[in-house]
């Protein structure tokens, strides 16, 4: 199931063409762009819990508190809080450029 999170938020990711800075950013063309931790959490309501609850995370994503809201859903998804935080930090303290490259090989515990 791990697998099947990861290669779906990698696609989600890759659809947007960037990870951005945690939880997400708007980006110029009024699109939402989701971080990695976000991109797995979204990737892990699809598949658990359908579109809808995909989409109702992202539209609630700039509302609520990053360090919350995200690993919250990690933990209501039975994936640990500790893994969002992490992934988080190690996203927000790297350079946007590599960011793509380091998700690409980013394992869940």
């Amino acid at each position: 199931m791990k697998q099947r999170i990861m290669q779906r938020a990698l696609d989600i990711a890759e659809e947007q063409g960037m990870l951005a800075n945690s939880p997400a950013e708007i980006g110029g063309n009024g699109k939402i762009n989701l971080c990695a931790a976000s991109c797995i959490a979204k990737a892990a309501l699809e598949i658990m819990q359908g579109e809808d609850d995909a989409n109702k995370f992202e539209d609630l994503l700039l509302r609520k508190n990053k360090k919350e809201y995200v690993p919250s859903q990690f933990e209501n998804l039975g994936l640990s809080n500790l893994v969002a935080k992490a992934v988080m930090l190690e996203n927000d303290q790297m350079n946007s450029s590599k960011r793509m490259s380091w998700f690409r090989n980013l394992e869940l515990a």
